[in-house]
């Protein structure tokens, strides 16, 4: 699940007040020729860090997460390699022969055969009484579909690819129809609705890509309200977030994470969501996901603590909701408000680089996000001289991260300021 996302280099943008107000200065999960985002999960960035191959959009959350909620072990390579290595432990014998069959020609290159064999086990499976498939036998049917559809995506086939994970989806939706899901079962089940939500945008069906995030974040929603003790939905989620968009993120309130699912489980899709309405001027819908997304990644310090990788992509969330603030009506309290998340970003990705026992890209790539982003609202607060040393400090740590074009663009910025006194 820890998959580290690949090197993604920021692109930096206007800052007068007109120009900041549709830009973008955060870290995003795909560049919409995005999540991540992937073949089978990912995300790239816009600080605006945007992504330069929309083939490797959302890579990071897609590839490092939902392939590992897809199959609820990981990693797929790895659910695969144990699939082989055990079929006739954990396998009905009538599937263990096309499954053997499927994986050693996927491993010999050779996909359209690979293709046919995992077509006839997941046939051969599906009539198969659930006694017969000797524990988790929804997690198996599933985890059959989804090495079928992402075998369809690696040849192209995006369509019947969809379509493959659209079936796997209902299998498990007809199933929660005559009991509840486990815990992977439902992470699954959340997983396979997220990938089905990046297929959709590939494929341009955009009503389809809302249904599916939609669905994916009603469930996390539901879920993390039953761990409380109590409803939740995404309309109840947007209606409880509004005073604290405009307020001190200090009071940013968590989500109740169900036990069964990681920080990044639950993130990936809310982001996801948010992107969409985000790109689509949907601030009011965007800015309460990303709330959300970021008190998952950074919980607050009463609780228990995420990865400095999760830190550092929560400090991204929070960018991007100073973003949204700063979209809202010019006004003192607006660039404060923005100015307030930037900061408290910046201040995220300090603390998970000081805590962290080795250095994170992710974290490296960010902090240059979060000087920029600091030092744009220190520049439209009319503070030059503040700006200028935010601009410069983010210059010092591009350089070390051999950012040549953002580091020239960042001494463009500083040419730009006023003179100082």
């Amino acid at each position: 699940m820890n998959v580290m996302p690949p090197v993604i280099r920021p692109t930096f943008v206007s800052t007068s007040r007109q120009a900041c107000r549709p830009m973008s200065f955060t870290l995003n999960r795909r560049s919409r020729g995005v999540p991540s985002y992937p073949r089978a999960m990912s995300s790239q960035r816009n600080f605006g860090v945007d992504l330069q191959d929309d083939s490797a959009s959302r890579r990071w959350l897609w590839r490092g997460t939902t392939i590992g909620l897809c199959l609820g072990t990981g990693s797929l390579a790895y659910w695969l390699y144990t699939m082989w290595r055990e079929s006739r432990e954990i396998w009905p014998e009538v599937v263990a022969p096309d499954l053997r069959r499927a994986l050693y020609a996927k491993r010999k290159g050779d996909l359209v055969v690979s293709e046919q064999h995992f077509r006839r086990a997941l046939q051969l499976l599906l009539p198969l009484p659930t006694e017969d498939l000797r524990g988790d036998p929804h997690l198996k049917v599933t985890g059959v579909a989804i090495a079928l559809a992402d075998l369809l995506e690696i040849q192209g086939k995006t369509k019947e690819a969809y379509d493959t994970y659209a079936d796997g989806f209902e299998y498990l939706r007809r199933v929660q129809l005559n009991s509840p899901l486990s815990g992977p079962e439902t992470l699954r089940l959340i997983s396979i609705a997220y990938k089905l939500g990046e297929l959709a945008g590939e494929l341009k069906l955009t009503e389809d890509e809302e249904k599916w995030l939609v669905v994916a974040v009603e469930q996390i929603l539901k879920d993390a309200g039953r761990s409380a003790g109590k409803q939740g939905s995404l309309q109840q989620a947007s209606s409880t977030t509004d005073t604290q968009s405009s307020g001190s993120p200090e009071g940013l309130a968590g989500i109740d994470l169900p036990g069964w699912a990681s920080a990044v489980d639950i993130a990936a899709p809310l982001e996801a969501l948010a992107e969409f309405y985000e790109q689509r001027g949907q601030t009011e819908y965007a800015l309460p996901l990303y709330l959300h997304s970021a008190s998952v990644l950074v919980p607050p310090k009463s609780e228990k603590q995420t990865s400095p990788e999760d830190q550092c992509r929560g400090a991204n969330m929070m960018l991007k909701i100073s973003e949204l603030i700063l979209r809202g009506p010019e006004s003192k309290h607006t660039l404060h408000s923005a100015e307030a998340w930037a900061q408290k970003g910046l201040a995220v990705v300090q603390e998970a680089r000081s805590k962290s026992w080795g250095t994170v890209p992710i974290c490296e790539e960010m902090l240059v996000a979060a000087y920029h982003g600091a030092g744009l609202l220190r520049e439209l607060s009319g503070d030059g001289d503040g700006a200028r040393k935010l601009y410069s400090a983010a210059i010092v740590q591009g350089k070390s991260q051999h950012m040549t074009q953002e580091v020239d663009m960042l001494h463009e910025r500083i040419l730009a300021l006023r003179p100082q006194k």
